[in-house]
């Protein structure tokens, strides 16, 4: 398995420890972020490189970096603050993942663009979304 790649079990931590038992349990992948602050909260920079040194090149990793509403330039911030510190052994970031909430239906894919755009060569982008229980679901068909 190339460690760019994102196939088979993503665990989400914290922090260094969780990290490692994440890898001594068997993740292919390795997801950084703050569930306190929200499904895509954005954890420290310092807990996001601590969680890179456990890692370092073993495995890829993201990191959840908030909602894509604060804007590209929020985004980017918390990645490079991560990029300045990260031990030499360890892997950049294989991909960013931003939230869409507040982002109106058409521009999403604008906005995500330009963050792309912008983001350093070889590190990915994903957005995710998540349903806020306010829209109206279609009756499921009955067979």
């Amino acid at each position: 398995m190339s460690h760019r790649s994102l196939r088979g079990l993503l665990v989400s931590v914290r922090n260094a420890s969780e990290a490692a038992e994440a890898v001594a349990g068997g993740a292919s992948v390795i997801d950084v972020k703050e569930p306190l602050r929200g499904p895509l909260g954005a954890a420290e920079p310092e807990a996001i490189v601590a969680v890179a040194a456990v890692v370092a090149d073993r495995l890829p990793w993201t990191m959840a970096c908030g909602e894509l509403a604060a804007g590209e330039a929020v985004v980017l911030h918390r990645l490079e603050a991560v990029l300045r510190t990260l031990p030499e052994d360890a892997l950049p970031p294989t991909a960013i993942k931003v939230g869409l909430a507040g982002l109106a239906a058409d521009r999403w894919a604008e906005r995500l663009a330009g963050l792309a755009s912008r983001c350093p060569a070889g590190i990915g982008h994903v957005a995710v979304a998540y349903p806020t229980g306010n829209e109206r679901r279609p009756p499921i068909p009955s067979r």
